[in-house]
């Protein structure tokens, strides 16, 4: 049978919550027998010297009774706080029953030392054993009763004013106690849903950069496969040099997963639009780039990559839905236009690349649209800043 682990190993391997937890709890229950023990020793002391042993002996066990019994309930107290269950009316019954058999015990006590621990010792071992069962009116009307019963059973204004302020402390302390348990198990549980969140982010970049990975490159593949087999049948000498070229994208293709599954995958705008007139050529769609008059890019390097992957989506697209015979990449500014004339009569329908591509820019404000209209399909991105041309 294994051996529960040591307190201190225990402590090693706890998580933070668990740690704090642990923490609360045995503040507040050692908290909770302070006075309960100080109340013990000098009971003893009474005992010991033979003033009223019997009844001294009877109030030590009310006292003893009263501690177990406020620790049992303040256990299950903290277990309801901050009141999503159930409030433990059983142990209250109880606990309260031990409070009044301590009361009774304390007042047939003869001296007035004892009836003033015993008094003294109910009090606060049912301030904090009920605290945390209280809101905020209930504290304060808790902290004046304690104040009153003082009042009554001393007759002293000075010691019920000492025993108003301790309760009212001893109730802040459990109350904040708990809420900062509360708060640190909040704020785990919102570290653990970051987390989860974070792990679902990254799933969803990795899907949609495999998707514009393997959408543009396998349908290449199959328009150039297929270019091939015609050529092929025709018995024209182009025909090897397209599967050639089938098997270079093969590879290509191979090399950007792993690069994208290992995390290490940069996008270059220039090698985009090289990727894509050749990808466009091979298929029989004439291309035409245009970079504006100094044929410079006035984008980022952030922006560059966002732009990479609106023409690898485009020209997939390209590829994949439409007859085109002619593309027109064009930057103007800070805006891209990618334009096709394959678009087709039917209402075009964008697809989970476009929309893919929107949830991508958004974070960097710039926005995506497209128009189908008189056979062509036109995407244009624009990016935010000081110039935006159309």
């Amino acid at each position: 049978m294994p051996l529960a682990p040591s307190p201190l190993r225990w402590w090693r391997h706890a998580t933070q919550v668990q740690r704090v937890d642990a923490y609360t709890a045995v503040t507040l229950h050692v908290m909770l027998w302070v006075l309960p023990a100080v109340a013990l020793v000098r009971l003893i002391a009474e005992l010991t010297a033979g003033q009223h042993a019997p009844a001294v002996a009877t109030l030590t066990g009310a006292v003893v009774l009263l501690g177990c019994t406020g620790s049992w309930q303040l256990h299950l107290a903290m277990r309801h706080y901050p009141g999503g269950r159930q409030r433990p009316l059983a142990p209250l019954a109880v606990l309260a029953l031990a409070a009044t058999v301590c009361v009774a015990a304390a007042n047939t006590a003869p001296g007035d030392e004892p009836t003033h621990w015993g008094m003294l010792a109910t009090g606060y071992v049912l301030t904090i054993a009920v605290s945390p069962l209280l809101r905020s009116h209930a504290a304060t009307t808790w902290a004046v009763v304690v104040g009153i019963a003082s009042l009554v059973a001393f007759r002293e204004p000075t010691l019920a004013a000492i025993h108003l302020a301790i309760a009212a402390i001893f109730i802040a302390t459990v109350r904040t106690s708990l809420w900062l348990r509360e708060v640190v198990r909040e704020l785990d549980r919102a570290r653990t849903a970051q987390g989860a969140l974070d792990v679902a982010e990254e799933r969803l970049r990795f899907s949609r950069d495999l998707h514009d990975v393997l959408g543009r490159n396998l349908s290449a593949i199959a328009v150039t496969s297929e270019l091939a087999a015609e050529l092929g049948a025709r018995g024209d000498d182009r025909a090897p040099e397209r599967m050639r070229r089938v098997h270079e994208l093969a590879h290509d293709s191979l090399r950007e997963v792993r690069e994208l599954a290992r995390g290490y995958r940069d996008v270059s705008f220039d090698s985009e639009l090289s990727g894509a007139r050749s990808l466009l050529e091979s298929a029989g769609i004439d291309c035409d780039i245009e970079l504006g008059t100094r044929n410079t890019p006035e984008l980022t390097g952030q922006e560059q990559e966002m732009a990479a992957w609106v023409v690898r989506e485009a020209v997939t697209n390209v590829l994949r839905h439409s007859s085109a015979t002619r593309c027109a990449i064009r930057l103007a500014g800070r805006t891209l236009v990618v334009s096709n004339d394959g678009a087709g009569r039917d209402r075009h329908e964008e697809g989970n690349g476009l929309a893919g591509l929107r949830e991508r820019l958004a974070p960097s404000g710039a926005t995506l649209a497209t128009d189908a209209c008189e056979g062509s399909f036109t995407v244009t991105v624009t990016f935010p800043g000081k110039d935006s041309a159309g």
